[in-house]
């Protein structure tokens, strides 16, 4: 089940464009949590934001087979949390270069093998980076171009952009992070929605096991669960069509507002060890169907999607678009 809320916000956030609050919780007992604040205006500092995410996610996966026949895995349960700020800098037109900080402690709950203790010393020996947790932090730099109408329900529009990230030598991890990606949306008829997106994700050095791209959640690749595809480099094209209708049911409407979108989504992604291999290696499909509820003057919107794969499905309850 998930849940979220946003809000407008008004004193004591004075110049506070949003506070955006969501949490999110899986049928497997993982649970995600948001903060954040968003700042509407610009001035020496940009348009800052900044906030808090915490998560504890008991059975997530870990292996080092991809093809969902391989039923060799590794089950571990991280537990922490994670603080944020950031900035995003005008350039020219819809350019930006936005500036992230973070910092985030792990704990590593429960770690165990289908397949024994054997298995897991081969998947996951005691030498693997973030087997005992630890602190991290990263700063990022983005050159990013945004010409959506909306961050968070966008109908027209093009989001694009570069990432480069590193974590400093201060705490247990040195690695570095980056990402490429490409977002179109569009709006044929008020009724009628289209988004698209490609992206390419990747670390570097020393990264944490929890920490390398993963493809199978409620944003990427729904229909495969519990981020079952995960490596070094990933890769993901997703492609969705929104069909917006409206019906003002008790209580929903008065509450939330009476337009809902009924949803067709379909994805591809491969993850390997390292680009040429990733580059190579084949495609994993996944389908579905979902609903949305817009809720108001689109401030956000309540989501419901249920994805098919190979590895089997995926119900996924959360808020605003998957991208």
């Amino acid at each position: 089940m998930g849940a979220g809320a946003k809000f407008l916000a008004k004193r004591p956030f004075e110049g506070v464009e949003k506070l955006d609050v969501q949490a999110y919780l899986t049928t497997r007992l993982q649970f995600d949590s948001k903060l954040e604040w968003r700042w509407q205006r610009h001035g020496y500092w940009g348009r800052p934001r900044m906030g808090w995410e915490g998560f504890y996610t008991p059975f997530s996966y870990y292996g080092s087979g991809n093809d969902p026949a391989e039923r060799g895995k590794i089950i571990y349960s991280p537990l922490g949390g994670k603080v944020f700020i950031a900035s995003l800098y005008p350039l020219v037109g819809s350019w930006q270069i936005r500036l992230d900080g973070e910092i985030q402690a792990v704990e590593m709950t429960h770690i165990s093998a289908d397949g024994g203790d054997s298995l897991r010393q081969t998947v996951l020996p005691s030498t693997t980076p973030g087997i005992d947790g630890g602190w991290q932090d990263q700063g990022k730099i983005s050159l990013i171009w945004d010409s959506r109408d909306d961050e968070d329900l966008p109908a027209r529009g093009v989001f694009a952009g570069m990432l480069l990230g590193h974590s400093s030598p201060a705490l247990d991890f040195d690695y570095g992070s980056y990402e490429i990606f490409f977002a179109r949306y569009w709006s044929w008829w008020p009724s009628l929605e289209g988004a698209g997106k490609i992206s390419h994700r990747g670390v570097t050095g020393g990264a944490p096991f929890y920490e390398r791209p993963a493809l199978g959640d409620r944003k990427t690749l729904r229909g495969i669960p519990d981020r079952r595809l995960r490596d070094r480099q990933a890769e993901a094209i997703q492609t969705e069509i929104r069909y917006a209708f409206h019906l003002a049911l008790p209580f929903i409407a008065d509450w939330f507002g009476d337009t809902w979108q009924v949803a067709a989504f379909g994805e591809l992604g491969r993850v390997e060890k390292d680009i040429p291999s990733v580059l190579e290696s084949r495609w994993h499909p996944s389908a579905g169907v979902g609903g949305r509820l817009l809720i108001k003057e689109r401030l956000g919107a309540m989501r419901g999607d249920l994805g098919f794969s190979g590895y089997g499905f995926g119900l996924y309850v959360d808020f605003n678009q998957a991208f």
